[in-house]
């Protein structure tokens, strides 16, 4: 399927495996240049080996780690200094460590929050300006 995306730019979080795997593939298949970034280095090295065979361009590894305070603002720096710019912005990353209990506590609670909202949306907020100021 051509998308139309040959020459664009994405970053892809949560990327070594899964869903995030699956859209960096998808992604590169179509032409574009990827930044991926994951905790799993490894993963995402196989990854980069997998599209390279592929035939597509190798992406730019970050390693990241969306529980940490500056995670947001070091990713969207990283891609956009291996990319140039973030044409597209794929916040895969996410998911919580398992709440088999009925009652969680504060800091479990706001865990989740971190990875699942605050996170996405404070990388969004980095790259929002050159997304929105670049040709479509």
């Amino acid at each position: 399927m051509d998308m139309q995306l040959g020459g664009k730019t994405a970053l892809v979080t949560g990327s070594s495996v899964g869903i995030g795997r699956g859209i960096a593939l998808s992604l590169a298949a179509e032409g574009v240049r990827l930044a991926v970034s994951a905790r799993r280095v490894a993963l995402l090295e196989e990854l980069a080996d997998e599209i390279v065979a592929a035939g597509g361009v190798r992406p730019v590894i970050i390693e990241s780690d969306l529980y940490a305070e500056d995670a947001a603002s070091q990713l969207a720096a990283a891609a956009l200094a291996g990319l140039g710019q973030v044409d597209i912005l794929v916040n895969n990353a996410g998911g919580s460590r398992s709440f088999k209990e009925l009652h969680m506590d504060e800091a479990r609670w706001q865990e989740a929050l971190t990875l699942n909202f605050h996170r996405p949306r404070q990388l969004a907020d980095a790259l929002i300006d050159q997304l929105t100021s670049s040709p479509p």
